[in-house]
């Protein structure tokens, strides 16, 4: 469930990103503030709209940074630490 959620909210970022970098670059071109090979839909937006994604990815719980540990954990990974001395 957690990497559901943060799948979602990084597919919610994407959206909102790229419709807000099409919005700033369609204003940028009307008021002719931009080189006329600037379009919208293009690198800069898709590339600017994919990190928006990266950082919610990460930021979201069970995301990349904040992996629960589940069935699939190792055993090293599920084994207690230990503070004392090794026997």
């Amino acid at each position: 469930m957690p990497d559901f959620v943060a799948a979602l909210a990084a597919a919610a970022a994407f959206c909102v990103g790229l419709i807000a970098l099409n919005a700033m670059t369609r204003l940028i071109l009307h008021w002719n503030g931009a080189p006329p090979d600037l379009a919208e839909n293009g690198f800069l937006q898709i590339g600017g709209a994919l990190v928006l994604a990266r950082l919610a990815y990460r930021r979201a719980p069970g995301g990349a940074s904040g992996r629960l540990r589940g069935p699939a954990a190792s055993a090293a990974e599920r084994a207690p630490l230990r503070t004392g001395p090794a026997p």
